[in-house]
């Protein structure tokens, strides 16, 4: 039974909530929001649900066989994990050990590399779904192919 679809949506919208919040200075416009506890749920809640998401995944593979598509998906979605599991790593350092402008950057390139990946392991997962279904797809696959 292949469950990795009912579970797909939850790391894109977390990780795109969590990159919302680190890559704007949303503090300037409203400051008297919560915007750091938001950011950080969002993060550390992304990282369990990429992490299952994954999981569901290979257990896909292993229901309806390999193929180059899915292998490339399939590594693309591991790099997605890594970036994320370093991502909370850092936030959790930065939380616990100090802060500082070169940490900062280095927390708001990896949000943004993050970001970048959820939409690239999405592309190559609805081209084996669906097949070329929109010019960001056929471009994505494109780049791999």
């Amino acid at each position: 039974m292949n469950i990795h679809p009912a579970f797909i949506h939850f790391p894109i919208v977390l990780t795109c909530f969590y990159a919302a919040l680190e890559l704007f200075p949303w503090n300037a416009y409203w400051p008297r929001t919560w915007w750091e506890p938001m950011r950080r749920f969002f993060l550390f809640t992304a990282v369990p649900f990429a992490a299952l998401t994954v999981i569901t995944g290979l257990l896909a593979v292993e229901e309806f066989g390999e193929t180059p598509a899915s292998e490339v998906h399939e590594h693309a979605a591991l790099i997605f994990l890594a970036v994320l599991i370093v991502t909370a790593a850092l936030d959790f350092y930065r939380n616990n050990k100090g802060d500082s402008a070169v940490l900062q950057i280095l927390q708001r390139l990896l949000a943004f590399i993050a970001l970048v990946m959820v939409f690239v392991v999405g592309a190559l997962g609805a081209y084996l779904i669906h097949g070329d279904i929109d010019p960001f797809v056929t471009f994505i696959h494109g780049l791999f192919f």
